[in-house]
């Protein structure tokens, strides 16, 4: 099987409730996500097309939607978001910026704090409440050579 076409803005919506039959409710998954600023579809997996170009499809992340709430159950959630905003950091050479939004409230986010995943460390922080439920990624244009 081969992905034909891919869209403009990739958006990949995380499994975040399940039923236990344990407690006989439906129930938050709170387990930490690690998640990437780049994806790249390779060549392998897109069908060969007629016209198409013979370059891997590259994506930027371009948003992370969070759900905040009580882990033990699927009510009383809100959400917050971080967002890449294009051009507001002039100290990069990007000039990218990540915005956290929380209702009213924008502050800046630092690439460590999106990106910084520490692979050993396995625990989970039960102050955290946040978990990742969508990941918005920005289908980014090819340098032509």
């Amino acid at each position: 099987m081969h992905i034909e076409v891919l869209p403009p803005v990739l958006v990949l919506h995380l499994k975040q409730f399940l039923y236990d039959a344990a407690v006989d409710d439906i129930v938050k998954i709170s387990k930490p996500v690690q998640f990437v600023p780049e994806l790249e579809f390779p060549l392998e997996i897109m069908a060969a097309i007629v016209g198409k170009s013979a370059e891997p499809v590259h994506y930027k992340l371009c948003g992370v939607l969070y759900c905040h709430g009580n882990s033990e159950s699927a009510g009383g959630q809100y959400y917050t978001v971080d967002v890449l905003h294009p051009n507001l950091n002039r100290v990069r050479d990007s000039g990218e910026a990540w915005l956290h939004i929380d209702g009213n409230a924008v502050s800046m986010v630092q690439h460590e704090e999106m990106f910084g995943w520490d692979e050993n460390d396995q625990s989970e922080d039960p102050s955290k409440d946040q978990c990742v439920y969508m990941l918005f990624y920005c289908r980014t244009v090819s340098a032509q050579i």
